[in-house]
């Protein structure tokens, strides 16, 4: 079944919901429902047209306000539609008094739970699947899951591998934001993609020594001499900045996808 979803995903992505549905349809049949807060009434018009009679789940939390129940009401009488409405094993009176009141904003997580994941599991059980009201921009990205997968795959990897993993990948359609105190990163990246944009954001607000000519030189903390008692900074240029840095661990690039 999932490997049906994701070749489906791949087949359908960008096509109208009207295409998406009818493959649905095509291939659950009568073993399909919706899924439906009331918030979203108008997957139900649109479902409808393919399937008369489809089931629609209303999980009824006995939380909702009137209109959402009203709502659901008319959402039966109007639509050729088999609301089904779904309630949890106890009434919210009898959770009150087996867990105490407000049971929502104490733990919240063990509410949801009883009263949304149980009684919605056990209502899917007869369907192979069923349309939802999530959409599309609620749910991750192309760009959100692919540096998802990266960051687990690169975990620990040393910065020189995040970085290449990164150019292969992006080419020249990757940059690098810099405040200018990171210059380290500047020069490792720079290794692997010469000519590579940097992104400097001048606010107007920034220290002088921030914003010096070029920004060719930056500060470099060091102990002196035969001492550990007190730091001294000193003001180097870039290229000895850069290979204080070389050879020092450094903390990975953070990737991060754009849009």
């Amino acid at each position: 079944m999932e490997r049906l979803a994701a070749e489906a995903a791949d087949a359908l992505a960008g096509a109208p919901a009207d295409e998406v549905i009818a493959w649905a349809v095509r291939t659950f049949g009568r073993r399909i429902c919706i899924t439906s807060s009331m918030t979203d009434a108008v997957l139900v018009n649109l479902v409808a047209k393919h399937l008369p009679g489809v089931d629609v789940l209303f999980l009824d939390t006995g939380y909702h306000f009137p209109e959402t129940v009203g709502t659901r009401d008319a959402v039966a009488a109007v639509y050729p539609v088999n609301v089904i409405n779904v309630t949890p094993p106890t009434t919210v009176a009898e959770q009150d008094a087996e867990l105490g009141p407000r049971l929502y904003s104490r733990n919240p997580d063990l509410c949801c739970y009883l009263r949304k994941v149980v009684p919605l599991e056990e209502a899917l059980g007869p369907y192979d699947a069923w349309f939802t009201g999530v959409r599309r921009e609620e749910e991750p990205s192309d760009m959100e899951r692919l540096a998802a997968d990266a960051a687990d795959a690169l975990a620990g990897a040393p910065a020189d591998e995040v970085i290449a993993w990164a150019v292969r990948t992006f080419g020249r359609r990757i940059c690098i934001t810099s405040s200018m105190t990171d210059a380290v990163l500047v020069n490792l990246v720079a290794k692997h993609l010469p000519g590579i944009d940097v992104l400097f954001l001048d606010t107007g607000y920034h220290f002088p020594e921030t914003g010096g000519p070029l920004h060719l030189w930056g500060f470099l903390w060091r102990w002196p001499a035969g001492s550990r008692d007190t730091l001294v900074r000193e003001r180097v240029s870039a290229d000895k900045l850069g290979a204080a840095c070389l050879g020092h661990p450094v903390s990975q690039p953070t990737l991060g996808p754009l849009g």
